[in-house]
Protein backbone atom coordinates (compact mmCIF):
# COMPACT_ATOMS: atom_id res chain seq x y z
CA UNK A 1 0.00 0.00 0.00
CA UNK A 2 1.20 3.56 -1.05
CA UNK A 3 1.91 5.99 1.19
CA UNK A 4 -1.05 8.63 -0.80
CA UNK A 5 -3.29 5.72 -0.03
CA UNK A 6 -2.23 4.85 3.42
CA UNK A 7 -3.29 8.78 5.38
CA UNK A 8 -7.19 9.06 3.62
CA UNK A 9 -7.71 5.56 5.37
CA UNK A 10 -5.99 6.79 8.27
CA UNK A 11 -7.90 9.93 8.40
CA UNK A 12 -10.87 8.24 7.96
CA UNK A 13 -10.40 5.32 10.63
CA UNK A 14 -10.01 7.98 12.98
CA UNK A 15 -13.10 10.25 11.81
CA UNK A 16 -14.62 6.86 12.50
CA UNK A 17 -13.32 6.86 16.04
CA UNK A 18 -14.54 10.14 16.81
CA UNK A 19 -18.03 9.22 15.26
CA UNK A 20 -18.00 6.48 17.42
CA UNK A 21 -17.18 8.07 20.80
CA UNK A 22 -19.39 10.72 20.28
CA UNK A 23 -22.54 8.36 19.68
CA UNK A 24 -21.57 6.79 22.82
CA UNK A 25 -21.03 9.91 25.08
CA UNK A 26 -24.78 10.73 23.72
CA UNK A 27 -26.09 7.30 24.50
CA UNK A 28 -28.85 7.42 27.30
CA UNK A 29 -26.65 6.68 30.74
CA UNK A 30 -28.36 3.28 30.83
CA UNK A 31 -32.06 3.30 32.02
CA UNK A 32 -31.65 5.53 34.70
CA UNK A 33 -34.99 7.79 34.66
CA UNK A 34 -35.69 11.14 36.39
CA UNK A 35 -39.10 12.81 37.08
CA UNK A 36 -37.86 16.82 35.63
CA UNK A 37 -40.06 19.25 37.31
CA UNK A 38 -40.75 22.51 35.95
CA UNK A 39 -40.88 26.00 37.27
CA UNK A 40 -43.62 26.34 35.07
CA UNK A 41 -44.93 23.56 36.93
CA UNK A 42 -45.43 20.23 34.55
CA UNK A 43 -43.34 18.11 35.18
CA UNK A 44 -41.70 15.46 32.48
CA UNK A 45 -39.83 12.01 32.94
CA UNK A 46 -36.70 11.26 31.06
CA UNK A 47 -33.24 9.87 29.99
CA UNK A 48 -30.42 11.82 30.39
CA UNK A 49 -28.28 12.17 27.90
CA UNK A 50 -25.00 12.44 29.65
CA UNK A 51 -23.14 9.34 32.38
CA UNK A 52 -21.63 11.76 34.54
CA UNK A 53 -22.62 15.16 36.10
CA UNK A 54 -19.84 17.40 36.97
CA UNK A 55 -20.15 19.53 39.60
CA UNK A 56 -17.86 22.74 40.96
CA UNK A 57 -18.45 22.53 44.50
CA UNK A 58 -16.90 23.63 48.11
CA UNK A 59 -14.70 20.16 47.31
CA UNK A 60 -13.33 21.24 43.59
CA UNK A 61 -14.75 19.74 40.51
CA UNK A 62 -16.64 16.56 41.47
CA UNK A 63 -17.91 14.10 37.98
CA UNK A 64 -21.06 12.52 39.61
CA UNK A 65 -22.11 8.95 38.15
CA UNK A 66 -25.92 9.52 37.45
CA UNK A 67 -26.84 6.68 38.44
CA UNK A 68 -25.78 7.39 41.69
CA UNK A 69 -27.83 10.51 42.00
CA UNK A 70 -30.85 10.48 43.68
CA UNK A 71 -32.50 13.86 43.58
CA UNK A 72 -31.31 17.50 42.28
CA UNK A 73 -32.45 20.90 43.27
CA UNK A 74 -32.08 23.89 41.66
CA UNK A 75 -31.55 27.13 43.61
CA UNK A 76 -33.13 30.32 43.44
CA UNK A 77 -30.47 31.63 41.73
CA UNK A 78 -30.96 29.82 38.55
CA UNK A 79 -27.10 28.38 38.76
CA UNK A 80 -26.66 26.72 41.99
CA UNK A 81 -27.37 23.17 42.13
CA UNK A 82 -27.73 20.83 45.44
CA UNK A 83 -27.14 16.63 44.40
CA UNK A 84 -28.21 14.27 46.92
CA UNK A 85 -26.76 11.17 46.70
CA UNK A 86 -28.12 7.20 46.85
CA UNK A 87 -26.15 6.97 50.16
CA UNK A 88 -27.23 10.17 51.75
CA UNK A 89 -24.45 12.64 50.98
CA UNK A 90 -25.59 16.12 49.49
CA UNK A 91 -23.33 18.45 47.47
CA UNK A 92 -23.99 22.02 47.15
CA UNK A 93 -22.56 23.58 43.37
CA UNK A 94 -22.60 24.91 40.29
CA UNK A 95 -22.47 22.80 36.76
CA UNK A 96 -20.68 23.30 34.00
CA UNK A 97 -23.63 22.23 31.58
CA UNK A 98 -25.44 24.50 29.85
CA UNK A 99 -28.62 22.75 29.27
CA UNK A 100 -29.82 18.99 30.79
CA UNK A 101 -31.01 17.54 27.31
CA UNK A 102 -32.67 14.03 27.92
CA UNK A 103 -34.38 11.43 26.11
CA UNK A 104 -38.39 11.64 26.50
CA UNK A 105 -41.04 9.49 25.08
CA UNK A 106 -41.75 12.08 22.16
CA UNK A 107 -38.54 12.68 21.57
CA UNK A 108 -34.83 14.91 22.77
CA UNK A 109 -35.42 17.75 25.10
CA UNK A 110 -33.12 20.27 25.87
CA UNK A 111 -33.90 22.62 29.19
CA UNK A 112 -32.04 25.72 30.20
CA UNK A 113 -31.42 25.52 34.22
CA UNK A 114 -33.46 28.42 34.99
CA UNK A 115 -36.64 26.46 33.75
CA UNK A 116 -35.68 23.40 36.40
CA UNK A 117 -36.82 23.29 39.88
CA UNK A 118 -36.16 19.87 40.46
CA UNK A 119 -35.57 16.24 39.53
CA UNK A 120 -36.28 12.58 41.33
CA UNK A 121 -34.84 9.78 40.32
CA UNK A 122 -37.42 7.60 38.76
CA UNK A 123 -37.01 3.76 37.74
CA UNK A 124 -37.15 0.34 38.62
CA UNK A 125 -36.87 0.80 42.16
CA UNK A 126 -40.32 3.39 42.01
CA UNK A 127 -41.81 0.21 39.96
CA UNK A 128 -40.43 -2.33 42.84
CA UNK A 129 -41.90 -0.01 45.34
CA UNK A 130 -45.37 0.20 43.71
CA UNK A 131 -45.55 -3.81 43.48
CA UNK A 132 -44.41 -3.71 47.34
CA UNK A 133 -47.49 -1.14 48.15
CA UNK A 134 -49.82 -3.01 45.73
CA UNK A 135 -49.54 -6.39 47.53
CA UNK A 136 -50.37 -4.42 51.01
CA UNK A 137 -46.33 -4.92 52.28
CA UNK A 138 -44.18 -1.59 53.66
CA UNK A 139 -40.99 -0.59 52.46
CA UNK A 140 -40.48 1.19 55.65
CA UNK A 141 -41.37 -2.31 57.74
CA UNK A 142 -38.96 -4.19 55.22
CA UNK A 143 -36.05 -1.99 55.70
CA UNK A 144 -36.67 -2.08 59.35
CA UNK A 145 -36.82 -6.31 59.22
CA UNK A 146 -33.72 -6.41 57.30
CA UNK A 147 -32.15 -3.99 59.55
CA UNK A 148 -33.12 -6.47 62.49
CA UNK A 149 -31.41 -9.34 60.78
CA UNK A 150 -28.54 -7.88 60.59
CA UNK A 151 -28.45 -6.11 63.93
CA UNK A 152 -29.12 -9.79 65.53
CA UNK A 153 -26.24 -11.22 63.57
CA UNK A 154 -24.50 -8.54 65.10
CA UNK A 155 -25.40 -9.03 68.58
CA UNK A 156 -24.55 -12.93 68.16
CA UNK A 157 -20.87 -12.01 66.88
CA UNK A 158 -20.45 -9.94 69.75
CA UNK A 159 -21.18 -12.82 71.69
CA UNK A 160 -18.82 -14.69 70.47
CA UNK A 161 -15.89 -11.75 70.14
CA UNK A 162 -15.43 -10.38 73.69
CA UNK A 163 -18.39 -8.33 73.16
CA UNK A 164 -16.89 -6.76 70.40
CA UNK A 165 -19.34 -5.62 67.76
CA UNK A 166 -18.18 -6.57 63.72
CA UNK A 167 -16.56 -3.14 62.16
CA UNK A 168 -18.08 -4.18 58.35
CA UNK A 169 -20.16 -6.76 57.33
CA UNK A 170 -17.69 -8.71 55.55
CA UNK A 171 -16.53 -10.47 59.14
CA UNK A 172 -20.26 -11.59 59.76
CA UNK A 173 -19.48 -14.20 57.00
CA UNK A 174 -17.04 -16.65 57.94
CA UNK A 175 -18.99 -17.50 60.95
CA UNK A 176 -21.68 -17.85 59.12
CA UNK A 177 -23.58 -15.10 60.97
CA UNK A 178 -25.59 -13.32 57.82
CA UNK A 179 -24.56 -14.75 54.07
CA UNK A 180 -23.20 -12.43 51.94
CA UNK A 181 -26.38 -13.00 49.35
CA UNK A 182 -29.46 -12.66 52.20
CA UNK A 183 -31.48 -10.12 50.55
CA UNK A 184 -31.74 -8.61 53.96
CA UNK A 185 -28.04 -6.64 52.80
CA UNK A 186 -30.29 -4.49 50.51
CA UNK A 187 -32.98 -1.65 50.79
CA UNK A 188 -36.10 -1.84 49.09
CA UNK A 189 -35.23 1.93 48.51
CA UNK A 190 -32.13 1.14 47.10
CA UNK A 191 -32.04 1.98 42.95
CA UNK A 192 -28.42 0.73 42.82
CA UNK A 193 -27.72 -2.78 41.47
CA UNK A 194 -24.20 -3.22 42.49
CA UNK A 195 -25.09 -5.50 45.16
CA UNK A 196 -23.14 -3.08 47.63
CA UNK A 197 -25.28 -3.53 51.42
CA UNK A 198 -27.46 -0.57 51.72
CA UNK A 199 -26.78 -0.93 55.52
CA UNK A 200 -23.51 0.61 57.32
CA UNK A 201 -22.17 -0.60 60.34
CA UNK A 202 -21.03 1.61 62.44
CA UNK A 203 -17.32 0.66 63.53
CA UNK A 204 -15.56 0.49 66.74
CA UNK A 205 -18.46 -0.19 68.81
CA UNK A 206 -19.64 -2.63 71.80
CA UNK A 207 -22.01 -4.53 74.10
CA UNK A 208 -20.45 -1.70 76.81
CA UNK A 209 -21.62 1.21 74.42
CA UNK A 210 -24.68 3.37 75.40
CA UNK A 211 -28.08 1.63 74.15
CA UNK A 212 -28.99 4.77 72.20
CA UNK A 213 -26.15 4.49 70.53
CA UNK A 214 -26.71 3.77 66.52
CA UNK A 215 -25.20 0.68 65.22
CA UNK A 216 -26.12 0.26 62.23
CA UNK A 217 -27.98 2.61 59.42
CA UNK A 218 -29.03 2.62 56.22
CA UNK A 219 -27.19 4.29 53.33
CA UNK A 220 -30.32 5.47 51.24
CA UNK A 221 -32.22 7.90 52.14
CA UNK A 222 -36.09 8.16 51.52
CA UNK A 223 -38.51 10.95 52.59
CA UNK A 224 -35.80 12.42 54.40
CA UNK A 225 -35.32 9.50 56.42
CA UNK A 226 -33.50 6.00 57.06
CA UNK A 227 -33.87 2.68 59.00
CA UNK A 228 -31.45 2.79 62.01
CA UNK A 229 -30.17 0.09 64.36
CA UNK A 230 -29.26 0.65 68.37
CA UNK A 231 -26.80 -0.85 70.41
CA UNK A 232 -29.70 -2.19 72.77
CA UNK A 233 -31.46 -3.75 69.91
CA UNK A 234 -34.04 -1.65 68.79
CA UNK A 235 -34.96 -0.46 65.44
CA UNK A 236 -36.27 2.56 64.31
CA UNK A 237 -36.85 5.23 61.26
CA UNK A 238 -35.00 8.32 61.90
CA UNK A 239 -34.63 12.05 59.63
CA UNK A 240 -31.64 11.26 58.20
CA UNK A 241 -28.58 13.66 58.66
CA UNK A 242 -27.78 16.89 57.26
Amino acid sequence: MTLQRFIPLALFALLACDLAAEETRKDPASDVRFVFELSDGSSVIGTPLFQVFPLESSLGKVDVTISRIQAMEFLDDHASITVHLSNGDKLTGRSGLKKFEFQAIFGKVGLEIAQLKKTKRYGSVDLKLKQLIDSGQSPDQISLNNIRQIGLACKQYAVDNNDKFPDEPSQLIPGNYLSSDSPVWHSPYDPADDKKPSYRIIPHLTEAGDSETILIEETVVHDGKRAVFFIGGSANMMPAKE
